[in-house]
């Protein structure tokens, strides 16, 4: 009976966020109360302390997400002062210059601009700055406006595969180790820029933007081995700045990788810092420092290995001593306040996905006493029906989830910010699939969500502001999503499968 009610509980959920008759960050936390009312009524009870006790449910899952809300906090103040520097029309406008006059190299200077701001800015605030640049910038050479659309999607999905805020998510939910959502990152990243390049591709030679086919296919495995080129550097420059077991054998490669980032940096700030000792005002305009604001919470994350909310705190340094100008005193705790207000609805989200996890898979009470799935009746009610269907071999792994990647639409049980988070700890819990496995499955899926899911409010937002509908929107970006999600399994699969880590 227990089984059917949670079963009745989450497709009632998903129903209602797809039809969006109740919001993910309503539905959330409603449905993990539904569960505990449910295992009360028709399981075995459930002690008072365990749900409402200071390690019960309620006060553990509020709380669970907690370091992933701040640096979701920290990463609104860092868009807001990036927002409102001018940076991101510059950076822009910019990468169009050096795209010339033709429409494919202008198109794909939008794509790899919008992923690079999108690696610290965030929001529907941010979405709807950034195409009020491009859109006209991709109209002007004949880019049609689902064609602009899906550059636009696919741009911000590719920043948010390498956005530290996101990497945390993972970490907490499925307790891995950073390193690990890193490497796996990265892959997703190359792969995603590829199809993205693909996409744009066939796009203008749809519309008769680029008459060679030759020059699109030559164009997306450019951007795909420039993207690769870029995460072998990242990847190098982090295994010399992290010194492995035998530090004496590592320490100067650390070193000199340390420096190449902390020394430039510091003439930076040292430079903003004397220009203000002297009095001089900035050119008008932003300044040429403000075109690292994206790169510099990466760099040091990805580089020094620092954790993402001290890389974060660092940007936001530097961000707003690169942005320094009259009046910049108010701009820190503005963006404070107002960088902060904006990600409140990703917050409250968070808190809804922590308390659904809390109540799938127990409180650290239940977990320490080494009870394992039985000592929960929630996860052992739904065990049976996992173990049954997940598959265990590699292969099964990439085709069943492959053929089950548009479960990530409309809120449904892989959408990341639906019942995505709740179904993985489901699965790490109650299946043996590996945690690593999962946040593959995730991350990969995850590109489908991200780039056609029409209920996103950047998808809504940028059909609307294009005239296009939203579903076609979907049907246009959807073949290349899916294909980066089956790409990602099979990459997931060689990775995580087989005894690695």
């Amino acid at each position: 009976m227990l089984t059917a009610w949670i079963l009745v509980v989450f497709v009632a959920g998903a129903v209602a966020m797809m039809r969006r008759a109740v919001p993910a960050l309503l539905a959330l936390p409603l449905m993990a109360v539904a569960i505990l009312a449910g295992t009360s009524a028709f399981g075995s009870g459930l002690r008072y302390d365990l749900v409402f006790g200071s390690r019960g449910v309620f006060a553990e899952g509020c709380l669970a997400l907690a370091p992933a809300m701040i640096v979701a906090i920290l990463g609104g103040v860092l868009s807001h002062i990036v927002q409102h520097s001018g940076a991101a029309e510059r950076l822009v406008k910019t990468g169009a210059e050096l795209g010339g006059e033709h429409p494919l190299g202008i198109a794909l200077s939008v794509l790899l601009v919008v992923a690079l701001l999108f690696t610290t800015i965030g929001g529907l605030g941010a979405v709807v700055m950034v195409s009020m640049i491009v859109l006209p910038i991709l109209g002007t050479v004949g880019v049609g406006p689902l064609a602009s659309a899906g550059i636009l999607l696919f741009g911000i999905s590719l920043g948010g595969l390498l956005n530290p805020g996101n990497w945390v998510l993972y970490t907490e939910t499925l307790k891995l180790p950073i390193a690990t959502v890193q490497r796996f990152a990265m892959v997703s990243f190359v792969l995603t820029a590829t199809a993205a390049a693909g996409f744009v591709g066939i796009e203008l030679l749809r519309a008769g933007a680029v008459r060679s086919r030759l020059n699109a296919l030559l164009a997306a495995i450019g951007v795909g081995v420039a993207c690769a080129a870029l995460v072998a550097a990242l990847a190098a420059l982090r295994g010399g700045a992290v010194a492995p077991a035998d530090a004496s054998a590592a320490a100067g490669p650390g070193r000199l990788a340390s420096l190449a980032v902390l020394l430039p940096g510091a003439a930076l700030v040292a430079s903003i810092l004397w220009d203000l000792r002297q009095g001089r005002r900035p050119a008008r305009g932003p300044s040429w420092q403000t075109f690292l604001i994206p790169v510099v919470p990466l760099v040091v994350i990805l580089v020094l290995g620092m954790h993402p909310v001290a890389g974060f705190v660092v940007g936001i340094a530097y961000a707003w001593l690169a942005t320094w100008r009259q009046g910049s005193r108010e701009l820190l705790p503005r963006a404070l306040l107002e960088g902060g207000a904006s990600v409140l609805p990703a917050v409250v989200l968070m808190l809804g996905i922590g308390l659904l996890i809390t109540t799938t898979i127990g409180p650290t009470t239940v977990r320490a006493g080494g009870l394992g799935p039985a000592g929960w009746p929630v996860l052992e009610a739904v065990q049976p029906l996992f173990l049954g269907v997940v598959p265990e071999s590699a292969l099964g792994y990439v085709v069943g989830f492959g053929l089950l990647a548009p479960l990530a639409l409309y809120r449904g049980p892989f959408n990341l910010y639906g019942l995505g988070f709740g179904v993985a700890t489901i699965l790490r819990d109650a299946t043996p699939l590996t945690a690593a496995a999962i946040m593959g499955l995730l991350m990969s899926l995850g590109i489908v969500q991200g780039v056609s899911d029409p209920t996103n409010t950047q998808n809504v937002w940028l059909a609307n502001e294009l005239r296009v509908d939203v579903q076609a929107v979907m049907l246009r970006t959807l073949p290349f999503a899916w294909g980066v999600a089956v790409l990602g399994l099979v990459a997931s699969a060689l990775m995580h499968f087989g005894g690695a880590a």
